[in-house]
C-alpha cells in the first residue's frame, strides 16, 4: 500500500488534501522511507485547511463541517 501511495504522489504534479501539509505529507513521507522507498520527486501540496482559513471565515475548517455544507 506505501508503494502505491508513493507511486501516486510520484505521478502527480498537485496534491490535493486537507491538512496535508501539516499531518498527511509528513505521515506519508515517514512511511516511505520507513519502508526503504525512495521519495518521491517533488510536488505541489494544494492544502484545503489552509485555503480554508486564509480565504474564508467559517464557523469550523474541519474535514466533516466541510463534507456536510
Amino acid at each position: 500500500m506505501v508503494r502505491v501511495l508513493r507511486d501516486l504522489i510520484d505521478e502527480a504534479d498537485v496534491v490535493v488534501a486537507h491538512n496535508a501539509n501539516g499531518f498527511d505529507n509528513k505521515i506519508a513521507m515517514a512511511r516511505i522511507l520507513s519502508h526503504g522507498l525512495t521519495p518521491p520527486s517533488p510536488f505541489v501540496s494544494v492544502d484545503t485547511l489552509i485555503t480554508a482559513r486564509r480565504v474564508f471565515k467559517f464557523g469550523a475548517n474541519s474535514l466533516q463541517f466541510f463534507a456536510s455544507s
